[in-house]
């Protein structure tokens, strides 16, 4: 068993929205530093939870319980 340690990079989005920073780091990403460029991850709360919504329902419509129960056991 190796011992990987993974460092919490800052997040590169200012404006502290994003769906996957959490008290200022990324929960995604290794590697955060885009040089002058934003970050191509970056997705604001409204559009994760947007995301989130049309997914659980193509996942009804699919009758895929069994990963709605694996991932989303709250929005059954």
């Amino acid at each position: 068993m190796s011992n990987i340690v993974f460092r919490a990079m800052r997040c590169s989005m200012k404006t502290n929205d994003c769906a996957s920073c959490h008290d200022g780091f990324c929960t995604a990403l290794r590697n955060t530093d885009f040089g002058s460029k934003n970050c191509p991850f970056y997705r604001s709360r409204k559009e994760q939870t947007e995301a989130n919504n049309k997914i659980m329902e193509q996942l009804k419509e699919r009758k895929r319980f069994d990963l709605i129960k694996k991932y989303h056991t709250s929005n059954m």
